[in-house]
């Protein structure tokens, strides 16, 4: 491939990241707005049964598209990190999403810091020394699947990339 042709790629997958950025910015602000709506009696007055439905009709989006953003911005003051991490481009909001899904499902154990951070980084670490082998069937890589995490199987790396649990 030319030399142009890289750059105008590298320019394009700029404005890419540039935009969908900005996507999650304001997929935030309707998070919020969301939220704040849900609070109201507007969704009744007009008929429908619930916030979600009202954001259905009137939004053009998903029902689950209209849970996420009400979960989301229920959830928004429990995560200032990650708000800060979607501000510099290090997430995006369908990481806060599950974040907020999390937070909702786990209730007070989502604000131990310390737990989630473990998590995190034991997530990241297993990722880095499995990126190369995704597209290898979990049993290739030595991955065990469950319904509740993942974690290396005997032999396939050090004991670092077990993922951590919370109690």
């Amino acid at each position: 491939m030319l030399a142009t042709q890289d750059m105008r790629l590298s320019r394009v997958a700029q404005k890419l990241q540039q935009v969908l950025h900005q996507a999650d910015l304001l997929q935030l602000q309707a998070a919020r707005l969301a939220a704040q709506f849900a609070t109201t009696e507007e969704y009744d007055d007009q008929g429908f049964a619930t916030p979600i439905d009202w954001i259905r009709f009137n939004c053009h989006v998903t029902s689950n598209v209209a849970g996420d953003l009400i979960a989301v911005g229920k959830n928004l003051e429990r995560m200032p990190g990650s708000l800060q991490a979607v501000s510099n481009s290090e997430i995006g909001f369908a990481h806060v999403k599950a974040m907020a899904r999390t937070a909702s499902a786990v209730g007070t154990k989502f604000e131990k810091p310390s737990c989630w951070k473990r998590r995190a980084r034991a997530r990241r670490a297993s990722s880095i020394t499995s990126a190369s082998t995704t597209a290898m069937p979990p049993t290739a890589t030595g991955l065990r699947l469950s319904r509740r995490s993942w974690s290396r199987t005997a032999g396939s790396g050090s004991a670092n990339a077990k993922t951590a649990r919370c109690s």
